[in-house]
């Protein structure tokens, strides 16, 4: 009630100083999207847009998985995940997923397939809810048998990166994996993070 009071006074006060004939006119802006800002992209720890640093490998093998440590600001939506290559030599499909803090998915997987465009960021459309600001996984799974299809580029960063090349699956992929380990082979993913 007190806002709408204050509001009638404004337009009060308005149409006062608003000389005879003269018509006063008053804009109200509301934010967009509750006030929120727009689509950001967020880097795994280490990484940023161009993907510089760190060594070329080999995304490889059908029984592999690895998460790398990512920081969201505040509760909202992942719009897009993404993955660097550096070459692309056949056509591959992979899985991108958002873990919480204990490494348990948060929402379901984008599953694209990388086909070209070395040098470059691949990105495909998601909708991740994030409940809350703070630490999360972004994990990534590749159809193997290893081929030596996707180069990507890895950071050395001991204890943002958890993997496993012996347990779970492509097929399971973001559901249970077992026998992850604490590693230093950041890859370099990304999500787009709306608030």
């Amino acid at each position: 009630m007190k806002r709408f009071l204050s509001f009638i006074a404004v337009m009060l006060s308005c149409a006062l100083l608003a000389g005879p004939g003269q018509m006063a006119l008053l804009t109200v802006k509301t934010p967009a999207g509750g006030g929120g800002g727009g689509p950001s992209f967020i880097y795994a720890a280490g990484w940023d847009a161009s993907a510089s640093g760190g060594s070329e490998q080999n995304i490889t093998d059908v029984d592999y998985a690895s998460l790398a440590k990512i920081t969201f600001p505040s509760a909202g939506t992942v719009t897009k995940m993404g993955l660097w290559t550096v070459y692309v030599n056949s056509s591959s499909a992979i899985k991108l997923a958002i873990f919480d803090s204990s490494r348990v998915p948060v929402g379901s997987a984008v599953n694209p397939t990388i086909a070209s465009g070395d040098g470059q960021w691949h990105d495909t459309a998601s909708s991740v809810s994030i409940p809350s600001a703070g630490t999360y996984y972004i994990g990534i799974a590749m159809d193997g048998p290893y081929t030596g299809s996707l180069v990507g580029r890895q950071l050395s960063s001991t204890g943002d990166e958890y993997g496993t090349f012996d347990s779970g699956s492509y097929g399971n992929f973001p559901g249970s994996l077992t026998g992850l380990a604490n590693g230093n082979a950041i890859w370099a993913l990304r999500a787009e993070f709306t608030p």
